[in-house]
């Protein structure tokens, strides 16, 4: 068994950039907190992929935080008033 955020160090670590990131995003919509995942990696300084794991890290969060962004921006929205 494993744990989402150790899931995340290995999406980040091992699939390529662009997957990585999507996935990551993906993970964090359902809820893991990507700061954990960024003191994880901290922790594994000197590793294999890791230095390549915070750039895609770094990405996910950019991203996430921008469809963090559109996601309260379309809720503060008011219904369209034509049904």
């Amino acid at each position: 068994m494993t744990t989402p955020e150790r899931t995340a160090e290995d999406v980040a670590r091992w699939l390529a950039p662009d997957d990585a990131v999507a996935r990551l995003v993906d993970l964090a919509a359902h809820g893991l907190d990507l700061a954990t995942v960024r003191r994880r990696l901290t922790a594994l300084a000197g590793r294999r992929h890791v230095r390549r794991a915070h750039a895609v890290l770094e990405a996910a969060l950019e991203r996430d935080g921008a469809q963090g962004d559109l996601a309260r921006l379309s809720a503060a929205r008011p219904p369209d008033a034509n049904p």
